[in-house]
């Protein structure tokens, strides 16, 4: 409410003031010399109420007494007073007008609502026997029985059951029960209470979440004890798919994970792989043939994409219990632990990746993407990762390939150029990668560095193609889809120290085919690129390569004369 509301209709905005500024202090001689002023306006109803509410919201008795005399009311005033604990001023408001004990505020609370999510419970007591109604509902359908259950007030809770509050009653968007939310809250003489007076143990939330889904997702040990005892079902999903020994090997609950192993000793063995998500896996299992070879075979089986509590320990970095679900032939196949290895590597888990490891997997998993756990590793820049994935093997051969490709026809070198990680890049490289490989833009690891301004991943690449030569097409002349070398691609984006590095690990002879069909000097001098023009003068590259852009070049801005750092001037035959 505005506090200057039509006040020149009641007189000056200073009495307006003084009206307000004496309900909040608790000026009741201010209070008595302004208040003549508002009765006679047509507004004097709102004035009053504002006045009222302010006393109220600070607890002042004697104001509250005095406004109620002249005629104030208000439907916030009550529950102002039941949140702020103030029952002498509840007690005026209820005696003046018993309505007020169910008046509704701007959110549509009553009372009795207000004083349960206050924890006032000798408000809401008070009001319970002076005629508020205790099963009044507020927004979304919240009882006082809800209220109280969820803020753990056990004598409220006794008193609103006693007096035939349904305990059966859920919220309405969440369906979630008194149970529920005292199980969620770990208040367990609540949850014991509500057992013994007849409170459905298994009934579902609109997630499809019983009391034992929200005692476990929220760590309460104790609660979960008492609704083991009580006969709550370990094995009931959630919609989605989530039984309670999903939901503590997510949240990393061991105690509470160990005790629900120990319950489920007849818990279906195809429930590992439960609980959909949209990711799906593809698997692709090595096997050795005659030659020592190692043939991938794809898994076509549609559980590869659920995700198991195994999954989800090394989704969020639980080693205790990865280590403890390692113990349950349930929760350890082949599927379950390589998926889990995929995860692990890709959330940097280098613990978890370790352990796995150790369990002899021979199954490669793929996201959706077709990326392994190496290129997840490499991609989210987990060296230790990259180095243990490199390391492992089968016992005959390695488990992870470091030319396997994406679906994008990435391989784990080309993420560790794009992420300029030259550390990784070599690791890669001595782990087996080619240089030559390319992905479905023709571009090698050299092309994404280069593109990339990434000039120690340049490095790191020629430097390895210096010691290990090829005989066949050198990684420096492959073109991609745009017809570009890595050089040509360095000289477009206008990369000098990619362009010089490159120049610097060739030879003169091999100059041209650094450029491959395309002409660096007639790119560079298009583009503008004045240091790189320079640099390849001097370098003796040949200005008058035949070229049918050149007579364009020359005829440009930068005119036909071009200085290299020598002094040498060059005019180009065109």
């Amino acid at each position: 409410m505005n506090v200057h509301h039509n006040i020149q209709e009641t007189g000056s905005k200073g009495s307006h003031s003084l009206l307000n500024i004496g309900c909040k202090f608790g000026l009741l001689d201010i209070v008595k010399d302004v208040i003549g002023e508002f009765k006679a306006s047509k507004n004097s109803k709102d004035l009053l109420s504002e006045a009222l509410d302010l006393a109220v919201g600070f607890g002042h008795g004697h104001i509250v007494s005095l406004l109620i005399e002249e005629g104030a009311e208000s439907n916030e005033a009550p529950s102002l007073a039941a949140e702020y604990g103030f029952l002498d001023i509840l007690q005026q408001l209820i005696k003046a007008n018993s309505s007020m004990a169910n008046a509704e505020d701007k959110f549509g609370r009553p009372p009795f609502l207000v004083a349960a999510l206050s924890g006032k419970e000798n408000i809401a007591s008070y009001l319970m026997a002076n005629g508020a109604d205790h099963t009044a509902a507020g927004g979304d359908g919240i009882t006082g029985l809800q209220v109280a259950a969820m803020t753990g007030q056990l004598g409220l809770v006794h008193k609103l059951v006693d007096a035939g509050s349904d305990i059966h009653a859920t919220i309405e968007s969440s369906k979630s029960s008194a149970l529920m939310l005292a199980a969620a809250g770990g208040f367990d003489d609540i949850a014991t209470f509500l057992l013994s007076r007849g409170a459905r143990i298994n009934d579902l939330n609109s997630a499809g979440e019983t009391a034992l889904h929200q005692a476990v997702k929220h760590g309460h040990t104790s609660t979960c004890a008492l609704l083991f005892t009580a006969g709550a079902d370990i094995h009931i999903e959630t919609a989605q798919g989530f039984s309670p020994i999903h939901i503590a090997s997510s949240n990393g609950y061991l105690s509470i994970l160990r005790e629900l192993l120990a319950r489920s000793k007849d818990f279906p063995n195809n429930q590992e792989n439960s609980a959909n998500i949209k990711l799906v896996f593809q698997a692709e299992q090595s096997r050795t043939n005659e030659k020592g070879q190692t043939n991938l075979l794809n898994v076509d089986d549609d559980s590869v994409g659920l995700r198991t509590p195994l999954d989800l320990a090394a989704l969020n970095g639980h080693l205790d219990i990865m280590r403890e679900l390692l113990k349950h032939p349930r929760y350890n196949s082949e599927k379950s632990r390589a998926t889990a290895l995929l995860i692990a590597a890709g959330g940097g888990f280098i613990q978890l990746v370790e352990d796995l490891l150790n369990t002899e997997i021979t199954t490669v998993m793929k996201d959706t993407n077709g990326n392994n756990a190496l290129h997840l590793a490499t991609q989210e820049q987990y060296p230790d990762i990259v180095e243990s994935l490199l390391r492992s093997d089968s016992g005959s051969a390695s488990i992870f390939d470091a030319n396997a490709r994406n679906n994008s026809g990435w391989t784990p070198l080309h993420l560790a150029a794009l992420a300029d990680r030259p550390v990784v890049v070599r690791m890669l490289l001595h782990g087996g990668a080619n240089l030559n490989n390319v992905n479905s833009l023709g571009q090698t690891a050299l092309h994404i560095s280069s593109h990339n301004n990434h000039v120690w991943v340049v490095n790191a690449l020629m430097d390895y193609l210096a010691e290990n030569p090829t005989p066949k097409r050198s990684v420096i002349s492959v073109r991609d889809s745009s017809g570009d070398t890595a050089f040509i691609t360095a000289v477009k984006r206008g990369h000098y120290e990619v362009a010089s590095t490159l120049i610097k690990k060739s030879t003169p002879r091999k100059f041209m085919r650094l450029q491959g069909q395309k002409n660096a000097l007639v790119e560079s001098v298009g583009l503008d690129h004045l240091e790189l023009v320079r640099l390849l003068l001097d370098h003796k590259w040949d200005v008058n390569a035949k070229d049918p852009r050149w007579v364009y070049c020359s005829a440009s801005r930068r005119g036909p004369w071009i200085a290299s750092h020598d002094g040498t001037t060059y005019k180009p035959r065109c």
